[in-house]
């Protein structure tokens, strides 16, 4: 990252262990690990539609609109949201790429036909300009139904942006196949690699896992490294 910026943390672990242990890497690496209070998915469960189907999903949207209603919507800057398993691979400025835009994001599509609206933000990657972003406690990154259509995490954006007269800047989304029958998937023109599937809710195989996890990891290395094979050539 190319901006000066604050890496920030939310910890929606469910087992104790697993939470004390990324408090504990947090902790080691000087970043700001903030709790996702896990009643708020009790909450959250008696308060949506019908979501049996969804409920990793609406795990997420939790995290996500606790994180935004925490710390995101107040900032004075742009905000970033980013998947556990999404990884800057080439240099990215926040401020250059988002330009005059209010938002950006991957347009998830949706099935049936809602006049002008034919998409909404995907919860992976998400760019805001949240100092500019006109109603911004309003936009709400829920699953559940938008005018009678299941939509999955990000899925309530679609009513923001029926509602709100926004700039959004999409970007496309590329298969990287690093690993047979489970790809990866780029954004923004490559910058960032995201891992797809990283809690394994498709039920692969150990072996497969450990073989996508493994390439993965090469492949952020070599990124890093590249960056700072870079760095020293510029200085």
């Amino acid at each position: 990252m190319l901006d000066n910026y604050e890496y920030v943390v939310f910890n929606d672990a469910r087992i104790q262990a697993d939470h004390d242990a990324l408090n504990q890497k947090c902790k080691q690496l000087d970043i700001r690990c903030l709790p996702v209070p896990q009643e708020l998915h009790d909450v959250a469960s008696e308060n949506r539609e019908n979501l049996t189907s969804f409920r990793v999903s609406l795990r997420n949207c939790t995290a996500i609109q606790h994180a935004l209603e925490t710390i995101g919507f107040d900032h004075d800057d742009i905000v970033m949201l980013l998947d556990s398993d999404m990884f800057p691979i080439k240099p990215f400025n926040a401020h250059s790429y988002l330009q005059s835009f209010h938002l950006a994001g991957y347009k998830y599509p949706l099935h049936r036909d809602h006049g002008s609206i034919d998409g909404h933000i995907w919860i992976g990657l998400v760019l805001i300009d949240m100092p500019h972003l006109p109603n911004r406690r309003t936009l709400n990154f829920y699953c559940g139904l938008f005018d009678g259509e299941i939509v999955d995490s990000g899925g309530h954006t679609a009513y923001y942006l029926r509602d709100n007269d926004v700039r959004v800047r999409w970007f496309k989304k590329e298969l990287l196949h690093l690993v047979p029958s489970s790809p990866c998937e780029l954004y923004m023109d490559g910058t960032f690699l995201h891992y797809a599937g990283g809690t394994n809710y498709f039920g692969a195989s150990q072996i497969r896992v450990d073989q996508k996890t493994a390439a993965v990891k090469k492949k952020v290395a070599e990124a890093i490294e590249n960056y700072s094979t870079l760095t020293k050539v510029i200085s």
